[in-house]
C-alpha cells in the first residue's frame, strides 16, 4: 500500500483517493501506507478516537505523515492543531498542505513532492557535535538533558536537543543523529509521567520509548559513537534498565563504558570530542572555509530517483577499488556534477569537502583549500589535530603547505579505521591568471598521502585540466549518456505529471529532454518555470528555448519586458543618423561578447554605432566595453574626451586580476558570469540600471586583430573548406563549431571574418 488517507471528511478524502489512484498509487484508509500517511484535518478530526489512534500508530511505526486542510480552513490551522493531543502536536512542525478546488493539482503535487528523500536540511546548521537522546516522559531525563546542553554550549559545542529544534519530525531526528559526532544516551528507568499519571511507568523508561530506540539504531547504523550516561541515583539499576532494551540494543550498550553522571563527570564526555580551544586556535591560524551553503543548496535541488548510478559507482570505488586513490569525474558545464557532490558530501566515508568557485577569490585559492581540508581533518582526527597546532601557514608555497599540513603529519598518524574520502568540486575553477596550482599540487603530491585517504573530485573536461589528470584515468559524465538522459527523463517526467494530460506526458518529456541536450541546469530552469504553472500544453513546451544559450536569451528578454515599456525593434543605424544609443568597444573577450550576442541580439532595441571613429563616439549616449588586460584604450580616451558615459564590463573569471583592478576602478565594473544564469541576470540588470536607456542589447564586435595575426598558413584548411561548402550550398542557416578551451576556435573564427 502506498498511501493511507485518514479523515473525517468523506467527500474531500474521496477526491484525494481518486487523484492519487489516477497517478498510479494505491490508497487505503486502514492499511499503513509505505510512502505517506495523509491526515485530512477538519473540525472533528482530533476529537475522533479512531483517527487519533490511527495517527499514533503511524508515528510509532515511523511513517511519514502529511497533514492537509481544505482551503476554507487554511487560516485555522493553528486552531485545529490546538485540539490535537499533546503527543501529536508535533504535527505543527510539518508544513500543512492546503487543498484548493481551483488549484487542486498543485495541492496533489505538493503531497507527491513529500515522497522525495529526506535530503533537505531540517534544522540549521545541519551538523552537530552532540545528540542528546532521552525520554521526554521522564522529568529527571529532561532536566539532565537541559543541564548538559548548557554545559556543552558554554564550551562552544553544537548540541541537537529536541526542545531547541524548529523541526522535531522523525526525519529531523534522524538527521540530527546521523550528522552528530557523539550520541549521548541519557538512560532512565520506569517513572510516573506527571502529565499522564495513569500511564504504566515502565512504558516511560528510556528503553521502552520507540523514538529512543530508533535513535539508537540510527546511530549504530551510521557508526556514530554512543556514550550511555546514567544518573548517580540509578547506578545500581543499570542491569535492570538494560533488561528493558531489545536484544540488539542491549548487546551493543552492555559493552560500552557507561558514565555515571555527577558534577565531575563532564570532562569524561569531552574526551570524545575535538578540543574546542585547540580548534579555535586552528581556526585563527587556518581561516577555514565552509562549503555547507553549496552542499545544502545542491541537496535541496536534488531529485529523488536520479544519480543512483553515480552513488553506486562511488560506493564501489570506496569499498573495492582500494588501489585507486584518486577518482576524477569530468563533465561539461551544467551536467550536474555539483548536485552529485552535494549528495556524496553527506556520506559517512567523507571526511572533508571543498567546493571551488571561480567567482570567489577565497574558494578558488589553493592555499585556502588546503587549509580548509586540514581543518576538517583536525575536527575528525584528534591525534592529527595535535600534530598541526603549531604549524605556521603564512607565506608558504603551495607544495610546502601541502607537505606541512597534510603529507608530514598524516604519514605519522596511526589510523585504524575505514577508508576516508576528501571531496573537491570544480577543480577547474581554481585556475587563476592561467595557472592552476591546486591541480598541479594534487597531480604531483596527493599519491604521497596514506593509503586510507582517497580523493574524489570533479572538473570540466578542458584540455589544460584533463592532460595533467590523465594519470588518474578520469571518468567522463557525458551529457548524452544513457544514464544522464535517464535521470533527466525522471526529473522532467515527474514535473510534467499532472500538468499535462497523461496521454501527453511521454511526448512532453521527450520535448524538454531533447531541448536540454543532456544539460541538467537547463532542466532545472525548465522545471522552475513549469512549477509556476498549473497546466501546460505540448505547444507551450515546443516554445521552450532550444538549449541553454537560448534559455539565457529568453530569461533576459523577460527582464527587458519588466525593465521598461515595450519598444519596436530598431536596426543598427549608420553614421548618417543623428545619434547612437550605444558605442560598443572592441575587446578580446570574445567568448563573453559572443554569449551576449546569443542572448540579446534577436531583441535589438538600440541604435548601435557601426563606425569606429571619435565622431561616432561623440554622437553616442553610452560607451560599453568588456575590459581585458590587453584592451586598447583608444576608444576609452575618445569617450572621456567626448564626455560619453563609460560602462565597463568584466568577465567573472577576470574580476580579481590585480592588473585590471589597478588599471580600472573596480567599483564601477559590472561582473558577468556566463556559466550561472542567476549571476548573468544580476549583471544584465545592473547594466540596464547603470544607464539612462530603457533597453540595452549588445552585439558581437569585429574579432580583434590578434586572432588573424596568430594564424599559420597551411593549417586549418579542412575547416576553411567546410566553411566554404556551407556558405555556398546553403544547407543550413547556422554552423556551430564546438571545441575545448585552447584548441584554436578563436583563431579560426578570426580568419573566417576575412573576405
Amino acid at each position: 500500500m502506498d498511501f493511507t488517507i485518514t479523515h473525517c471528511d468523506p467527500q474531500l478524502a474521496g477526491r484525494l483517493h481518486a487523484a492519487l489512484q489516477d497517478k498510479g498509487f494505491s490508497t487505503s484508509e486502514t492499511e499503513l501506507g509505505k510512502l505517506l500517511v495523509v491526515a485530512v484535518v477538519t473540525d472533528p478530526y482530533f476529537t475522533n478516537p479512531e483517527r487519533v489512534q490511527q495517527l499514533r500508530e503511524a508515528v510509532q511505526a515511523g511513517a511519514r505523515i502529511q497533514p492537509v486542510v481544505h482551503a476554507k480552513d487554511k487560516t485555522r490551522i493553528g486552531e485545529l492543531l490546538a485540539t490535537a493531543p499533546d503527543d501529536l502536536k508535533s504535527l505543527g512542525d510539518i508544513k500543512w498542505i492546503v487543498l484548493d478546488e481551483d488549484f487542486w493539482e498543485e495541492g496533489v503535487h505538493q503531497i507527491l513532492r513529500r515522497l522525495g528523500p529526506d535530503t533537505a536540511v531540517r534544522n540549521e546548521p545541519g551538523s552537530w557535535d552532540i545528540f542528546l537522546g532521552h525520554s521526554r516522559r521522564s522529568s529527571e531525563a529532561t532536566t539532565l538533558a537541559a543541564a548538559l546542553d548548557g554545559l556543552f554550549t558554554d564550551e562552544d559545542y553544537g548540541v541537537w536537543l529536541d526542545v531547541k529544534m524548529q523541526d522535531c519530525s522523525t526525519a529531523a531526528m534522524k538527521e540530527g543523529v546521523k550528522h552528530s559526532k557523539l550520541f549521548i544516551a541519557l538512560v532512565t528507568g520506569p517513572v510516573i509521567n506527571k502529565d499522564r499519571p495513569d500511564d504504566d511507568p515502565v512504558n516511560n523508561a528510556y528503553f521502552k520509548r520507540w523514538f529512543c530506540l530508533e535513535e539508537l539504531r540510527w546511530a549504530i547504523d551510521a557508526g556514530i559513537l554512543i556514550q550511555p550516561v546514567i544518573r548517580m541515583e540509578d547506578v545500581d539499576r543499570k542491569d535492570e534498565f538494560l533488561a528493558l532494551a531489545p536484544e540488539d540494543i542491549r548487546e551493543v550498550l552492555r559493552a560500552k563504558d557507561w558514565i555515571v553522571w555527577n558534577t565531575e563527570s563532564f570532562p569524561k564526555l569531552l574526551r570524545h570530542l575535538p578540543n574546542r580551544q585547540h580548534l579555535k586556535g586552528l581556526r585563527s591560524a587556518l581561516h577555514p572555509l565552509s562549503s555547507l551553503t553549496e552542499v545544502n543548496e545542491g541537496v535541496k535541488r536534488f531529485h529523488v530517483g536520479t544519480r543512483e548510478w553515480a552513488f553506486r559507482k562511488f560506493d564501489d570505488w570506496v569499498q573495492t577499488q582500494l588501489d585507486s586513490k584518486v577518482y576524477v569525474l569530468s563533465g561539461g558545464a551544467g551536467v550536474g556534477k555539483t548536485g552529485i557532490m552535494s549528495m556524496l558530501a553527506q556520506k559517512s566515508e567523507v571526511i572533508a569537502v571543498h567546493f571551488c568557485r571561480h567567482d570567489d577569490s577565497d574558494k578558488r585559492s589553493p592555499a585556502r583549500a588546503i587549509c580548509s581540508i586540514a581543518y576538517q581533518l583536525a575536527e575528525a582526527l584528534p591525534a592529527y589535530r595535535e600534530m598541526i597546532l603549531s604549524v605556521g601557514v603564512d607565506e608558504q608555497t603551495i607544495p610546502d603547505l601541502f607537505r606541512m599540513l597534510l603529507k608530514s603529519p598524516l604519514s605519522k598518524l596511526a589510523y585504524e579505521g575505514p577508508r576516508r574520502v576528501i571531496l573537491i568540486d570544480a577543480l577547474d575553477e581554481c585556475e587563476h591568471n592561467g595557472r592552476n596550482e591546486f591541480l598541479q599540487c594534487i597531480r604531483e603530491h596527493f599519491l604521497e598521502l596514506p593509503p586510507w585517504l582517497a580523493l574524489f573530485m570533479t572538473t570540466r573536461p578542458e584540455v589544460n585540466i584533463m592532460r595533467p589528470l590523465s594519470k588518474f584515468k578520469p571518468v567522463s559524465l557525458e551529457a548524452d549518456s544513457d544514464e544522464n538522459m535517464a535521470d533527466l527523463t525522471i526529473y522532467i517526467r515527474d514535473t510534467l505529471q499532472g500538468r499535462l494530460p497523461d496521454a501527453d506526458v511521454d511526448a512532453g518529456t521527450k520535448v524538454l529532454v531533447d531541448k536540454s541536450g543532456g544539460v541538467f541546469i537547463y532542466a532545472r530552469y525548465a522545471v522552475e518555470r513549469l512549477q509556476m504553472q498549473k497546466h501546460v500544453s505540448l505547444a507551450e513546451l515546443d516554445d521552450f528555448p532550444d538549449g541553454l544559450a537560448d534559455f539565457y536569451g529568453d530569461q533576459f528578454k523577460r527582464m527587458l519586458e519588466i525593465s521598461g515599456p515595450s519598444q519596436a525593434p530598431m536596426e543598427i543605424t549608420s553614421a548618417l543618423d543623428d545619434a547612437f544609443d550605444v558605442y560598443l568597444g572592441q575587446s578580446t573577450a570574445t567568448t563573453l561578447v559572443e554569449t551576449l550576442l546569443n542572448s540579446v541580439v534577436v531583441e535589438n532595441h538600440l541604435c548601435v554605432c557601426d563606425e569606429r571613429t571619435q565622431a561616432g563616439m561623440k554622437r553616442s549616449k553610452l560607451f560599453v566595453v568588456v575590459i581585458t588586460e590587453d584592451l586598447d584604450v583608444t576608444e576609452w580616451e575618445w569617450a572621456k574626451e567626448c564626455g560619453v558615459p563609460i560602462q565597463p564590463v568584466v568577465r567573472a573569471e577576470d574580476a580579481d586580476k590585480q592588473e585590471l583592478r589597478e588599471r580600472w576602478d573596480p567599483q564601477h565594473w559590472i561582473k558577468m558570469d556566463r556559466n550561472d544564469i542567476d549571476y548573468w541576470n544580476a549583471g544584465m540588470e545592473r547594466l540596464l540600471r547603470s544607464t539612462a536607456l530603457d533597453k540595452l542589447s549588445l552585439i558581437l564586435q569585429p574579432l580583434p586583430t590578434p586572432a588573424v595575426s596568430q594564424w599559420h598558413d597551411g593549417t586549418r584548411t579542412w575547416v576553411r573548406k567546410r566553411f566554404d561548402d556551407w556558405v555556398q550550398n546553403r544547407t543550413s542557416k547556422v554552423l556551430m563549431l564546438a571545441g575545448e578551451k585552447g584548441i584554436g576556435k578563436t583563431t579560426i573564427a578570426g580568419c573566417w571574418r576575412r573576405p
